[in-house]
């Protein structure tokens, strides 16, 4: 390190620049890397403090074959992992009690939909949200220890007694789907042809006020050039007229018409009887 000092410290550019690590204090140079074992202690300790904040989920994969064929099914290789992995026993388990549990707000956000009552929204607790489904499609819910039902609510979660229940759940939201989507089709449509009416209509105010600030400009230059035409020396005759919007021009004309008649009239209006003659 005191090398490497001594090269950055020097006055030539090239060999400061490639011994940058000698600008370094004293204290960060001398600092004792940590050891192997604090270093695999702290990975240990991130590696356990990530794993509490997931959720364990076990996939048990099962290999057809030795070949790794996608073809091939050996079913003496198949059922011996079955029983390796005590697959059957944990099915028997898992039937012997409630085939499927999920959180109230997980299944009322899934199954909502099939029930007029709690779609789109539901007043009230999760837990009573699952039950109004469950009674709206004709579920028995648990009242005794060994009475026959089709589902029963713990404290957080819903818990069903059979696969088929959550069959049938599935099949009736299924049938719903496309309802929800003709539905949004619905609504988009609906908005999409609101958003083209108000801009029609914001395209249609603006030519209209385009349209009245035209006019009232042509008018105010009428004003200007020949509002005191009857005192001119020609009566307006040199005077030049302004352009007429294209719904205007048809009225520019017979105004024009109208001039040329008065100025004519007042011209000869202002004659003596001998110049009359």
């Amino acid at each position: 390190q005191d090398f490497k000092r001594m090269l950055f410290n020097s006055k030539n550019n090239v060999l400061k620049q490639m011994w940058e690590d000698g600008g370094a204090s004293v204290t960060e140079v001398t600092k004792r890397p940590p050891t192997v074992g604090k270093s695999f202690k702290k990975s240990i300790s991130e590696l356990v403090e990530q794993m509490k904040t997931k959720e364990p989920f076990y996939v048990r994969c099962i290999k057809p074959n030795e070949r790794k064929s996608p073809e091939e099914f050996d079913i003496e290789r198949v059922t011996h992992q079955v029983r390796y992995l005590g697959l059957l026993e944990n099915i028997r388990v898992r039937r012997a009690g409630y085939a499927n549990r999920q959180p109230f707000e997980i299944f009322a956000r899934r199954y909502k939909l099939i029930c007029p009552t709690t779609w789109p929204t539901f007043r009230g607790s999760p837990r009573e949200e699952v039950k109004t489904i469950m009674h709206h499609v004709n579920l028995k819910e648990a009242t005794a220890k060994d009475a026959p039902h089709d589902f029963a609510l713990g404290k957080t979660k819903v818990f069903i007694n059979k696969p088929q229940t959550l069959s049938y759940l599935e099949a009736l939201r299924e049938k719903e789907i496309p309802k929800m989507i003709l539905l949004l089709q619905r609504q988009w449509r609906a908005w999409a042809a609101r958003k083209y009416v108000r801009r029609l209509r914001a395209v249609f105010i603006i030519k209209l006020r385009f349209k009245r600030y035209k006019t009232r400009k042509f008018f105010n230059l009428i004003f200007t050039r020949f509002g005191n035409v009857r005192s001119h020396p020609r009566l307006g005759a040199g005077l030049i007229w302004p352009e007429a919007p294209l719904v205007l021009r048809p009225f520019l004309r017979n105004l024009q018409r109208i001039h040329a008649t008065w100025r004519a009239n007042e011209a000869l209006r202002r004659l003596t009887p001998g110049e009359q003659r």
